[in-house]
């Protein structure tokens, strides 16, 4: 941290992050002293207007954490980052990932399916009982054998606030570290980074535990649990930014390989040279390396309606269907006496 405003920074992340979740949004903020969350349901730009920005910021705070979700339908009301506290802790934690086996830790009292509660609780309890944050993480990571999580956390103990990640031993969902100046970032996708010139670093390792804290000039890191990876799949298919870097890999070179990959397995079933025609905004990176393996003609005939929603997030499915009738033109010209062929491309 060198002086950075850490609220601002979060802001922004969280701005571009959106397309991971759109139906809530919150932002955690601590000095030395104390934690501060604001949160709400809707969109990051509509929760933090100028003044609430305004409110929620203090010169003093050096750590911050953010968090946009996708509602499931059976917890609407879940809005994080979590605030919890005990005698000697206040934290805060926002995660990306899933609990299972909940009814295993019925004496937290947490509500079924409530999974960034849950680990904020069993971290809280091994906190108290270890007081080191490394062993708290090692002994939490033990408990949650069965789930997946990417997770940061305030810690603040009345004197500092310190920031902790903490990544699950198999690392299904994405997560990242970046650099600008002194100050250093968690993310769930470089994307973000980008837009707060900072640098890239590496991935945060299965299992891995991170600390930062404003006395430190360098973060303490230590893999304290080890396992087989089980990364996944879709957030290179869909989940991600085309122009985000995960596992040192291009999420839009990925996708320009799957398409390349699709062609010949396809190519010898193709007797007519045809037109391709992606479907945005994910289905472009396939589309356009389908059509450089093929030399089939691109062109964009899908014509997304800017002010709509990422559709996939919506639970409700008349909901979900409605929006995506909204969400998609086709020019209709373009497509005339062409067939729809396997739910790629169209050949004439």
């Amino acid at each position: 941290y060198d002086g950075q405003n850490v609220l601002k920074s979060s802001y922004i992340g969280l701005r571009i992050l959106q397309g991971r979740g759109q139906e809530s949004a919150g932002i955690s903020v601590g000095d030395g002293k104390s934690i501060r969350t604001y949160k709400r349901k809707g969109a990051v730009a509509d929760i933090f207007d100028d003044k609430i920005l305004k409110i929620l910021d203090n010169p003093a705070d050096t750590a911050s954490i953010g968090h946009v979700r996708k509602f499931d339908v059976k917890n609407e009301d879940v809005i994080e980052p979590f605030e919890l506290k005990d005698d000697n802790f206040r934290i805060s934690v926002a995660m990306d990932g899933k609990l299972f086996d909940q009814d295993k830790f019925k004496e937290y009292g947490v509500e079924f399916d409530k999974s960034t509660e849950l680990l904020g609780k069993i971290f809280l309890k091994k906190l108290k009982e270890e007081e080191k944050t490394n062993e708290a993480a090692k002994k939490t990571m033990l408990e949650l054998d069965r789930g997946y999580y990417s997770a940061v956390m305030l810690v603040n103990d009345g004197e500092k606030t310190r920031e902790i990640g903490i990544r699950d031993p198999r690392g299904v969902k994405p997560y990242c570290i970046g650099k600008s100046g002194k100050t250093y970032f968690l993310s769930s996708e470089s994307v973000a980074l980008d837009s707060l010139n900072a640098e890239l670093l590496r991935d945060v390792k299965p299992g891995e535990f991170i600390e930062f804290t404003s006395e430190n000039s360098e973060p303490v890191s230590e893999q304290l649990i080890a396992s087989k990876p089980a990364f996944c799949a879709f957030e290179f298919n869909y989940g991600a930014s085309r122009a985000s870097t995960i596992e040192g890999k291009s999420v839009d070179e990925f996708r320009k390989e799957m398409g390349k990959r699709i062609y010949e397995f396809y190519k010898n079933q193709i007797t007519k040279k045809g037109k391709v025609f992606p479907s945005p905004d994910s289905g472009r990176g396939v589309a356009l390396g389908f059509a450089k393996a093929s030399g089939f003609e691109y062109d964009e005939v899908v014509i997304k309606n800017p002010n709509t929603k990422r559709t996939f997030l919506i639970p409700d499915k008349d909901v979900r269907e409605f929006e995506a009738s909204v969400k998609f033109s086709v020019v209709k010209k373009a497509v005339e006496d062409q067939i729809f062929y396997d739910g790629l491309f169209f050949l004439p």
